[in-house]
């Protein structure tokens, strides 16, 4: 059985209340409805990743750390457009990692990705893969994608039904890097937004619904 703690934290003018489980080594905070898993043991695993991408020119520095991790975030979408959830960071140059799974009835336009620099749901950047292979880099505006940054269809993913692809975005001053299953796929720059959230997000087409599983995500912060 877990312990259950309750934390009043002060911070930028705002007053939260969180309910921490601890269960063994894990805390599972709970907030606003929010359940963020922080697992102490994990944050030693993206080092392999972030060499692993330093060595390739990817990566200008290995110097950083991990400010988020989740164990299984579920982001379900019905409709056309999209769905957001953020981090609650906002890092300025980090890297972003983790195994999506996509579950759609759409063999097109099904979508899973990340966004980041967001100052609301529309003003941002979303770096995408859809199921036919499609990967995009999007500036977003209120009304709608201002600009394809890139597209590349790409062999070699997972495109069927609950098939899992591995994402990784790295972000860097105004250079953007997106591999999927550890393949560079497209390289974007761009200067428009400089700060805001990171988080993960859910597109759908006009043929159904869709359904994207994050599994072992992390967010680490280059500094």
């Amino acid at each position: 059985m877990g312990r259950r703690i309750e934390i009043t934290v002060a911070a930028v003018g705002v007053i939260l209340t969180a309910i921490a489980l601890i269960f063994g080594d894990n805390i599972y905070l709970q907030i606003s409805g929010h359940s963020i898993a922080q697992d102490f043991h994990s944050q030693t695993i993206p080092l392999n990743v972030i060499q692993n991408l330093a060595s390739r020119n990817l990566l200008t520095t290995t110097s950083g750390a991990v400010i988020w991790q989740s164990k299984e975030l579920i982001l379900e979408y019905s409709g056309e457009g999209a769905i957001y959830q953020s981090t609650e960071s906002a890092p300025t140059d980090f890297v972003f990692f983790s195994s999506v799974m996509w579950d759609s009835p759409d063999t097109e336009f099904t979508a899973c990705g990340f966004f980041f620099r967001s100052n609301n749901q529309n003003s941002n950047y979303a770096s995408l893969l859809r199921r036919n292979g499609n990967a995009l880099l999007w500036r977003m505006v209120p009304t709608g994608v201002e600009r394809w940054l890139a597209s590349e269809f790409i062999q070699g993913i997972n495109k069927a039904n609950n098939g899992t692809n591995k994402l990784i975005l790295i972000v860097q001053g105004n250079r953007f890097v997106f591999l999927v299953n550890d393949t560079v796929v497209y390289y974007g720059t761009d200067n428009v937004y400089a700060t805001g959230y990171v988080g993960i997000m859910t597109g759908a087409g006009p043929n159904g619904a869709n359904t994207c599983t994050f599994r072992d995500s992390w967010l680490w912060v280059i500094k």
